[in-house]
């Protein structure tokens, strides 16, 4: 006897977020489908109670599966490490901090891709939420001549974050290497992987339907920084964006080095926020801007009143 198939996978990743997980899978399992639908948790070497969380939801969710990544691969190479698991003739994603609001989401996008066969990608809006979960801002797409693989790749229109989409497996399978997201470390999965859908050829609609919340980190103004990482990080992105742009133009050898005033800039940001002086105002002065804050990393007391505005204005957005 043949086995139904399987005919949505959820996609998930998640590190260290067991609290907010719970919530966005809580959202995932209510969902009111009359599918098969298989949900996919793929945990990036978590060092909290994540994996335990999980092995308990199971007990009650049956069509939750787990994978544990055999080392730190990353957003995009976990993410790529959950791909190649998924069984279903459609994929969805969804962020460990986000949630989804209408229980019908999924229903009625896998009903639309099953009525319109030269879709392959449906994208929805959605909206931004504070820490407490209160709504904020609205997230839309322009309707006009979106998404065009040049525009995007010139950084003239957004890309659109995987939370929005389900997607024919099939599709994606074709346009994306997952070896190469976890060989090459990919910080991210969300505008590599619009870029190679659009240069296969995808083709998207857009649904009308803000069903996701989406959690908007307004950062700490106390955290402490890893300089190291911020740098490794810049490095896997310039070997993300070589291959992207190796991929469209079908020249393998393009090659260049890290963007140093972004990697200045994200660096003057990260002392900024922590509060180290003299870092923000040597990397501020290496990347070469001259924003109000980069002016005010000049002396330690403008650095100290800014911060202090700074924080004054996040504790009350928040």
């Amino acid at each position: 006897m043949l086995e139904t198939q399987i005919m949505l996978s959820t996609v998930v990743c998640t590190h260290n977020r067991a609290t907010l997980l719970k919530e966005a899978l809580d959202s995932i399992f209510k969902q009111r489908v009359d599918f098969p639908m298989e949900v996919i948790v793929s945990d990036d070497c978590s060092t909290d109670n994540t994996v335990a969380m999980l092995d308990e939801i199971k007990g009650e969710h049956p069509q939750l599966r787990i994978n544990v990544t055999p080392e730190n691969y990353g957003p995009g190479g976990n993410w790529a490490s959950a791909m190649k698991l998924v069984q279903g003739k459609y994929v969805a994603f969804l962020d460990d901090d986000d949630f989804w609001t209408d229980e019908y989401r999924m229903q009625n996008m896998v009903i639309y891709l099953e009525e319109h066969p030269s879709v392959d990608v449906a994208y929805t809006n959605g909206y931004y939420i504070n820490k407490n979960g209160k709504k904020r801002n609205p997230i839309t797409w322009p309707r006009e001549g979106f998404p065009d693989l040049h525009m995007m790749w010139r950084g003239e229109q957004p890309c659109i974050s995987l939370d929005m989409m389900v997607v024919r497996t099939k599709v994606l399978n074709e346009s994306v290497c997952y070896d190469d997201y976890i060989k090459l470390r990919f910080p991210t999965q969300d505008w590599n992987t619009n870029m190679l859908l659009l240069f296969h050829k995808a083709q998207f609609a857009f649904l009308e339907n803000p069903s996701v919340a989406v959690r908007q980190s307004f950062g700490s103004m106390s955290r402490t920084v890893d300089y190291n990482r911020i740098e490794q990080k810049a490095q896997q992105e310039t070997a993300m964006n070589c291959y992207i742009d190796q991929q469209i133009t079908g020249d393998p050898t393009i090659s260049y080095g890290i963007d140093e005033r972004r990697l200045y800039r994200s660096l003057t940001n990260a002392a900024y926020l922590s509060g180290d002086w003299k870092r923000a105002k040597e990397y501020s002065r290496l990347s070469g801007d001259n924003t109000l804050r980069d002016r005010c990393c000049n002396a330690w007391i403008t650095f100290t009143l800014y911060r202090l505005f700074k924080k004054t204005k996040l504790s009350l957005m928040r």
